[in-house]
C-alpha cells in the first residue's frame, strides 16, 4: 500500500513542483518587463503606476499607497477609491508621519490604474514594507487579497529596490536641473531657465490666444549702491528685492534675474492693464523697503517697463525688446517709475465701472425674468 501511494505521489509532486516552477518564471517575466518600464519613465507617477499594475498582474494584490519621505518633505500615492483621510490618519497612528507637520505632505495625483471593486479596507489586514535608501525611506502598503508564496517577498523586494534607487536618480537630476537653473544669489530663476520658460509660454499663448504680459525693472542706482556701501552690500539690496518681488507675486507667474541688477518678471494670462497695475505695486514696496547692512540703511527704488503680447509679435524677443525699451523710457524720465504710464487711479475707476454695469445689466436680467414668472403665473426655482 506504501508503496502504491508512493507511485502516484512522486509524479503529483513533480508535478506540482513544476507547475510552481511554470508560474514563478511568468510571475518573474512580469516583474522584468514593469522594472524595465520603471527605468525608462521619469515621473513618480509613472513609476507607482507601474508598480501597482506589476502588484496587481503577478499578486492580484491591491496598492493601498506609496510613500515618500526624506528629511523635507512626504509624498503620498494612494488608491483613488482610499480615503485621503483615513490612510493620512492611519500612518499618524503608526507613527510614520508627524500630525504637527502635516503642512508638509504632498499628494501624487494620478487616476485609477487598474478597475478594482471599491471594498471597503480593513486598516489591519494592511501589509507594509519598508526601505532606506541615501536618506529616504520608502513604505509600499498592500491589501492581500490571497497569500504570499515563499519567493514573493523576493519579488516586492526587487520592486521596492528598483523604484527607490530610480527616485534617488530622479531625485539627483532635478537637484543638478535646480542648481542650474536658479540664480544662487537671489533664488530666483536665471536668464537661461527664464528664455526656455518665455519660449513656451509664448508659443501657448499665441496658439490659445491668451493673454501674455512681461515686466521688466531695474534697481535705480545700483552701480552708487556698490560704490557707496560694497559690493557685499550690493548683494543684500538684489536679494531684498527678489525676497520682496516673491512675495508679492502670484502662483504661476515666473520671477528671474535677467542681468546684473535687471530683473524680468513673467505674467502668464495677463493683460497690459493688469500688469501695469502690478508692476506700480511692486514699485511701492520696493520703495517701501528698508534694507540695512551693519546699521546701515539703504533706500532703493526702481523702474519698471511693461510690455504685453500683440497678434504682430512673432517671437518672445519681441516681446522682452517692448519692455526694454519702455523700461529705458522710465530711467530717462527720472527712475522709480512705470512705463508705460497711466493713471492708476483711472484704471481702478475703469475696472469698478465694468463691475457696475455688469451689476446693473444682471439686476436688469434678473427684474425681467421675475416679472416675466409673475406675469405668467410661473414659479421660479
Amino acid at each position: 500500500m506504501k508503496t502504491l501511494t508512493n507511485k502516484f505521489l512522486k509524479p503529483l509532486s513533480a508535478m506540482l513542483t513544476l507547475g510552481i516552477e511554470m508560474i514563478r518564471n511568468t510571475d518573474y517575466k512580469i516583474l522584468t518587463h514593469y522594472m524595465l518600464l520603471i527605468n525608462q519613465v521619469s515621473s513618480i507617477q509613472d513609476i507607482l503606476n507601474y508598480v501597482g499594475i506589476c502588484l496587481h498582474e503577478i499578486f492580484n494584490y491591491r496598492m493601498v499607497g506609496y510613500v515618500i519621505k526624506d528629511s523635507q518633505q512626504v509624498n503620498i500615492w494612494i488608491d483613488p477609491m482610499t480615503s485621503k483621510d483615513a490612510f493620512e490618519q492611519y500612518l499618524i497612528n503608526d507613527g510614520f508621519i508627524d500630525n504637527t507637520k502635516k503642512e508638509y505632505i504632498q499628494y501624487i495625483e494620478h487616476e485609477a490604474i487598474v478597475e478594482e471593486d471599491d471594498i471597503r479596507i480593513q486598516y489591519s489586514n494592511i501589509l507594509f514594507y519598508e526601505m532606506e535608501h541615501e536618506g529616504t525611506i520608502t513604505r509600499l502598503y498592500l491589501l492581500p487579497l490571497k497569500g504570499l508564496m515563499n519567493y514573493h517577498k523576493d519579488i516586492i523586494q526587487t520592486i521596492m529596490k528598483t523604484v527607490a534607487i530610480r527616485l534617488s536618480v530622479m531625485q539627483r537630476m532635478l537637484r543638478l536641473n535646480m542648481i542650474a537653473a536658479i540664480d544662487p544669489l537671489t533664488g530666483c530663476y536665471n536668464r537661461r531657465e527664464m528664455d526656455r520658460k518665455m519660449e513656451q509660454s509664448f508659443a501657448n499663448a499665441k496658439r490659445h490666444e491668451h493673454e501674455l504680459s512681461v515686466i521688466m525693472f531695474d534697481i535705480d542706482h545700483f552701480k552708487k549702491i556698490n560704490d557707496t556701501y560694497g559690493h557685499q552690500s550690493g548683494d543684500e539690496v538684489l536679494k531684498s528685492v527678489s525676497k520682496t518681488v516673491l512675495k508679492e507675486i502670484r502662483k504661476g507667474d515666473i520671477l528671474a534675474r535677467y542681468g546684473g541688477e535687471e530683473f524680468l518678471l513673467l505674467l502668464p494670462e495677463t493683460n497690459k492693464r493688469m500688469a501695469i497695475m502690478i508692476a506700480e505695486r511692486l514699485r511701492q514696496q520696493i520703495h517701501q523697503m528698508n534694507v540695512n547692512v551693519n546699521g546701515i540703511d539703504i533706500n532703493v527704488t526702481a523702474s519698471f517697463g511693461v510690455a504685453s503680447l500683440t497678434v504682430d509679435m512673432n517671437g518672445q524677443e519681441e516681446l522682452i525688446k517692448e519692455a526694454d525699451l519702455k523700461l529705458y523710457e522710465a530711467k530717462t524720465n527720472g527712475r522709480n517709475q512705470v512705463m508705460p504710464h497711466v493713471d492708476i487711479d483711472k484704471i481702478f475707476l475703469n475696472v469698478h465701472s465694468e463691475i457696475q454695469s455688469n451689476l446693473n445689466l444682471l439686476n436688469t436680467q434678473f427684474a425681467s425674468t421675475v416679472s416675466l414668472a409673475l406675469g405668467t403665473g410661473s414659479t421660479l426655482h
